[in-house]
């Protein structure tokens, strides 16, 4: 058998073909809520996406916990997820008149974390402002909240890079994503 007789290659990427992903392309890693929140860890019922990260062993310091740093970039995964399933992605583009960018970052350390293991990025849009998005955050490991965090992202006008309304149909596809109240 020879090369072109092989499996059939994958459909080409945007790379290949310059075109954005669609909300479809960007469910592969991304897992429904879970049924009983209660298995995930405390507070897990409130947030609404959901995103499993391998622990990685270079994310690792010296001590053999996960690198407070590493935090963050878990945190961008979820809010990334989030954007680009509302249709941010297709923003990117330097014709997009708006953009995202993260104006405020709170972590609360709350557990130790270490190599090997799954991490899961939970993530909700708290509050919609005219020009801001407050968007709460955790990871948890093994039931246990290992982090909490909330930002600010806010909308800005690519020419004047001033704050600009956040787009109607961003905010409409925003609320599939709420946060639910905390149990009491």
């Amino acid at each position: 058998m020879t090369v072109s007789e092989a499996a059939p290659q994958p459909a080409a990427t945007t790379a290949d073909t310059g075109t954005p992903y669609t909300a479809a392309d960007l469910l592969i890693d991304t897992v429904p809520p879970p049924t009983d929140p209660a298995d995930i860890g405390p507070g897990a019922g409130r947030f609404r996406l959901w995103i499993p990260e391998r622990i990685r062993f270079g994310e690792t310091d010296m001590l053999g916990h996960v690198n407070n740093a590493v935090y963050a970039r878990w945190l961008e995964l979820g809010r990334t997820r989030l954007f680009d399933l509302c249709g941010l992605a297709t923003r990117y583009d330097q014709e997009a008149p708006t953009v995202m960018v993260q104006a405020e970052l709170r972590i609360g350390y709350k557990a130790e974390l270490r190599y090997p293991g799954l991490v899961m990025i939970a993530t909700g849009v708290q509050r919609i402002g005219r020009s801001s998005i407050t968007i709460p955050q955790a990871l948890y490991a093994n039931g246990v909240l290992i982090a909490d965090s909330d930002s600010v992202c806010v909308a800005i006008d690519r020419a004047t890079r001033r704050p600009a309304q956040v787009p109607d149909d961003l905010r409409h596809a925003l609320n599939r994503f709420a946060t639910r109240e905390p149990a009491a």
